[in-house]
């Protein structure tokens, strides 16, 4: 597994790299990740490692869009195509900002 988290001090977003796996086994290692930083903060989560997903992947990213506050962005980056067009098909891409 191992989600790499950090500040970007340029930017004052959270980063959150996902590693090769993002599904029910890194499930709570997630939610420790995103729950550490204040709701009220910009997010970066990172895919440019990831290679498999599984379909939990979309329910954290639910359930982190909820803990995230209304004012506050997630961006997600380095996903692959399959993923970006399977985020635009689930509509949670009106959730988070993707490039």
């Amino acid at each position: 597994m191992g989600i790499d988290v950090y500040e970007n001090l340029q930017t004052g977003e959270a980063v959150i790299e996902l590693s090769n796996t993002f599904g029910s086994s890194s499930r709570k290692e997630f939610f420790e990740a995103y729950s550490s930083f204040d709701p009220s903060r910009n997010f970066l989560l990172d895919f440019n490692a990831v290679n498999d997903i599984d379909d939990s992947c979309f329910g954290m990213l639910l359930l982190m869009s909820k803990y995230v506050r209304f004012d506050a962005e997630i961006t997600i980056t380095g996903c692959y195509d399959n993923l970006a067009n399977t985020l635009d098909l689930s509509l949670l891409n009106g959730l988070f900002k993707i490039r």
